[in-house]
């Protein structure tokens, strides 16, 4: 029996099971701590370490908590010893540790399940135990977990500053709209004299409210200028204040204005060969994208029993559904999970579950991203003034686009992917034309206007006809489409950019399955 046992237990010595072994025990002791699962007291602790795989079906998980349990339950003549003792008998499984393995099973599919459980069989849990419901809980557990999710609200911390006296540019800059007020006396419209003008310089104001209304200006316009904001105010706007509100409202209304506002941190990344702008907002609970984003670049959209509300706790947003894809960007893929929305002020809003699965850090004060501690983004102020220190690109100085170092072909509806020269921003918006002379004649790309991402173009073949392109070819020109001494606000998203003539590729040619191009 033992050299049968030998022959299907080859990797064990033969002698070690025929000769040294005292007991079909001390065979299996033999095996276990070859393969490393021998008995030991330690080896419950293990069942800390069994969670729900990704793919695993929630059946699976409960067989290896119960075979786990049961694998580890002491046996008589073992050598593992309790309270000072060998049991002499083996140990069996108790209705209580039962409980206890369903009980682990609910909490490892959902830590809000075993409360669910509770509420909707609490009658038929007063006279049965957990373990003896566990086939009725098995049947009805797509349903329950449905019920979490639909009852689960995400909420989305994101605030926006919206007051009459400023625009959306003063969001990202701070500045106010100081747009020419009305001049109008009060005290002189009262009388029915002319009151064209303001009250702080009306010949009829008493000297002691001038003095203290020039005290107020003064002080106001300190205040402003001490902020961090780069808030410009103009006499004609303090006047303004003084002559529409009153001492008191006008100093609370200097203490508010010295909040500070600063630009959410954010990043580009292309999807297939769309440009994306990733807003990180480390308030939000749940990634959303805008509907109509989503509708552009052709993600695949489904049904979602999620809701979610706003940093209110009672506004609910719309949602839509829910999307699944992966962005890229300097060679790393980027998994995105995300509601659609249809009102949302940015392209994507990457909430913490985002920043978590790719391991995405900030640092606002750096105004910094880095992202698996690979690549580093620069965003916001600091990054403009280097790059408009640093560079000096001309309106009309164009630069060619070279191929890679080997040939290529670009099918039609595939795009390829090609880096732009070092002398320009690595995050801009380029005007991109083919570039023809005496030994290239070609009109492809055709002229369109393209968002570079880390240095990185991507350009679609909008032909019927596969574009070769050969080795270290100059196939196109790019230049800037604005100059950088004066540059206006760039696109908040990528629906205005589609507006400045992207959206005509997208109507004149059409678009197939997207795919990098592969040397030939």
């Amino acid at each position: 029996m033992l050299g049968q046992i030998a022959n299907y237990c080859p990797i064990i010595s033969r002698n070690t099971i025929i000769k040294n072994s005292t007991s079909i025990n001390s065979i299996w002791q033999s095996i276990r701590l070859h393969y490393g699962f021998q008995s030991t007291g330690g080896h419950f602790l293990d069942f800390n370490s069994i969670f729900l795989e990704p793919d695993e079906r929630p059946e699976d998980l409960f067989q290896r908590l119960a075979s786990f349990i049961e694998d580890n339950m002491l046996r008589a003549g073992g050598n593992i010893h309790h309270h000072g003792e060998v049991p002499e008998a083996d140990e069996e499984l108790s209705p209580s540790l039962e409980n206890l393995i369903v009980l682990t099973w609910l909490r490892l599919i959902n830590r809000d399940l075993p409360n669910l459980v509770k509420q909707r069989y609490g009658t038929e849990l007063r006279s049965k135990t957990l373990a003896s419901l566990k086939p009725e809980i098995s049947q009805a557990l797509d349903s329950l977990l449905d019920e979490i999710h639909s009852a689960t609200d995400a909420k989305v911390l994101r605030a926006s500053i919206k007051d009459k006296h400023f625009d959306r540019s003063a969001k990202k800059t701070g500045s106010i709209r100081t747009g020419r007020q009305i001049k109008c006396c009060i005290l002189c419209k009262q009388a029915g004299r002319p009151s064209q003008h303001f009250l702080s310089t009306c010949k009829y104001l008493p000297d002691e409210d001038k003095q203290y209304m020039s005290r107020v200006r003064q002080s106001y316009c300190t205040e402003v200028g001490d902020s961090e904001s780069e808030d410009n105010v103009d006499n004609e706007q303090v006047s303004f204040l003084n002559d529409n509100v009153g001492p008191s409202k006008l100093r609370v209304v200097s203490a508010l204005r010295r909040v500070s506002t600063k630009q959410s941190p954010y990043f580009k990344a292309f999807y297939k060969h769309f440009p994306l702008e990733l807003t990180l907002d480390t308030g939000a609970e749940v990634s959303m994208i805008k509907a109509s984003s989503a509708d552009y670049i052709g993600v695949t959209i489904k049904k979602s029993n999620h809701s979610a509300l706003q940093a209110d706790g009672v506004t609910p947003l719309n949602i839509v559904g829910e999307c699944h894809f992966t962005l890229s960007r300097d060679g790393i893929e980027l998994q995105l999970e995300a509601l659609v929305v249809n009102d949302l002020d940015v392209d994507i809003l990457a909430g913490i579950p985002f920043m978590s699965s790719n391991d995405i850090a900030i640092f606002p004060s750096k105004h910094k991203i880095v992202i698996r501690d690979k690549v580093t983004v620069m965003y916001g102020s600091p990054n403009e003034e280097l790059n408009s220190s640093n560079t000096r690109v001309r309106r009309t100085q164009a630069f060619l686009i070279r191929a890679p170092s080997a040939s290529s072909v670009v099918w039609p509806g595939c795009y390829g992917e090609y880096d732009i020269p070092s002398e320009i921003e690595s995050d801009c918006i380029l005007a991109v034309e083919p570039h023809t002379d005496a030994s290239r004649t070609k009109d492809w790309p055709s002229p369109q206007i393209a968002q570079s991402v880390a240095g990185k173009i991507r350009i679609v073949n909008n032909t019927s006809v596969p574009q070769f392109i050969q080795r270290n070819e100059h196939f196109c020109r790019v230049r800037l489409t604005t100059t950088i001494d004066n540059a206006p606000e760039a696109p908040d998203n990528i629906r205005d950019i589609k507006n400045n003539k992207l959206h005509r590729l997208h109507t004149y040619f059409p678009i197939f399955q997207t795919s990098l191009c592969r040397p030939r």
